[in-house]
């Protein structure tokens, strides 16, 4: 949550998956929801106040102990930071220093609500439900609240097209050629005419009444 968390969480290994994330916030409310809902959390501010890191200074620590026996390695770090060149700034960090950090920008953009005491069940969720995409069986199907934008009613507004993008290129084998999309089944690689089945499978991540008839 704040400097000594970090250098606290360095010097040991983590017990069970879920404390294998740290999420990296620069919301203050949030940061302290998560840590409240049982997963790990760093607050990054603008400017190190000598309590709480700053990106840059994060880097600079982290690069400090990088050598030093610590146990970075065996962390992922989720670069959700509202503020996309922050996050971008960390994942290049993290990519040069050989540490898996994981792009998520959008996990609580324009959410402030859930710094809120009473939406700590809602961070408890979807922190759950993110943390499912990389540990859960491929076979199984994704919980599709993720893929969705919420209101602070809970009701559903819109959709969040760059996680969708982010889980088919993480869950869907294919490639382009040109203009032409090449999808995986069966053990070969078909020629997907009009993008077809690339659409059935992005339809099956929205909710039946989120879906427009043009996908």
């Amino acid at each position: 949550m704040n400097k000594k968390f970090l250098k606290h969480y360095m010097e040991i290994n983590p017990e069970g998956t879920v404390q294998t994330y740290i999420f990296l916030v620069d919301n203050q409310d949030i940061t302290l929801n998560i840590v409240m809902s049982g997963y790990l959390a760093l607050c990054l501010v603008k400017e190190d106040d000598g309590y709480y890191f700053s990106a840059d200074s994060f880097i600079e620590e982290m690069r400090a102990i990088q050598f030093t026996g610590s146990c970075q390695c065996a962390y992922h770090y989720v670069a959700s930071c509202t503020v996309k060149w922050v996050n971008d700034k960390l994942l290049t960090f993290f990519k040069d220093a050989g540490l898996d950090g994981k792009a998520s920008w959008q996990l609580f953009k324009e959410k402030e609500y859930l710094g809120k005491l009473d939406n700590q069940k809602e961070v408890e969720k979807l922190l759950e439900q993110y943390i499912l995409r990389f540990e859960r069986n491929p076979k199984e199907e994704p919980e599709l609240s993720h893929f969705h934008l919420f209101d602070a009613k809970g009701n559903v507004k819109g959709v969040r097209d760059m996680e969708i993008v982010d889980y088919l290129v993480e869950n869907v084998q294919f490639f382009v050629v040109g203009i032409t999309p090449y999808y995986y089944e069966h053990g070969i690689f078909l020629e997907d005419h009009d993008g077809v089945r690339m659409k059935y499978r992005i339809q099956k991540l929205i909710y039946r009444d989120q879906v427009q008839s043009g996908i």
